[in-house]
């Protein structure tokens, strides 16, 4: 009978106590990172990461987003930073089609679907600058003052893999950011399809 009662409880948390839940900047996380919204989990690769910076925006009074860059501390393994965007409550309406899944100028792209207000896939290989120094979100603004304050080199163009899903309820869009000179298209191509399960399985809360 505990079962029963927990999700509903879970459920009544007020957006207000979902916008505090987001980590502070200087946040260590390892193994996965736990949106707001209670379901979605960001797959992290081994290490610990430190949120450098995590804010967010609106795309209409109902529909908080979530936005945050995780940085790699300690060893370079050539994987650098990721990024992510999540839905922080449920769209009464679905989501637009996802950007990324639209895209025809990237290195790599694999789309499953993009309808409008329901179920979207996809993940692709693709540049993604570094460069903050322009007009910029609150959590970019973040982390780029976390960056030049622990003496992070930013400014280069990235290889990114990134992901896009999305359901009637949530989306999160996450990229996972490469110093270029480290990688090939193909090795990411490969690196992605091994990771593209655990990012669907986050995706619906499980690990």
């Amino acid at each position: 009978m505990v079962a029963v009662f927990v999700a509903p409880l879970f459920a009544c948390q007020t957006t207000s106590g979902m916008i505090d839940a987001i980590p502070s900047q200087g946040t260590v996380v390892t193994g996965s990172y736990e949106a707001a919204n209670g379901r979605v989990k960001i797959p992290l690769p081994p290490g610990n990461w430190v949120v450098a910076g995590a804010n967010i925006t609106r795309v209409g009074y109902q529909n908080p987003i979530e936005e945050a860059v995780l940085v790699k501390v300690g060893e370079d393994d050539g994987l650098t930073m990721i990024d992510i965007r999540t839905a922080i409550t449920i769209s009464r309406t679905g989501w637009q089609p996802g950007r990324l899944c639209e895209r025809d100028d990237i290195d790599y792209l694999d789309r499953v679907s993009n309808p409008e207000g329901s179920l979207q896939e996809c993940w692709g290989v693709r540049n993604f600058s570094t460069d903050l120094q322009k007009d910029l979100p609150a959590y970019l603004v973040q982390t780029e003052q976390y960056a030049k304050a622990n003496g992070i080199e930013l400014g280069y163009t990235a290889k990114a893999v990134s992901y896009r899903f999305a359901d009637k309820s949530y989306f999160v869009d996450a990229s996972y950011l490469f110093k270029p000179d480290d990688v090939t298209v193909d090795g990411l191509k490969e690196w992605g399809i091994s990771w593209r399960p655990k990012v669907e399985r986050g995706f619906y809360g499980e690990q």
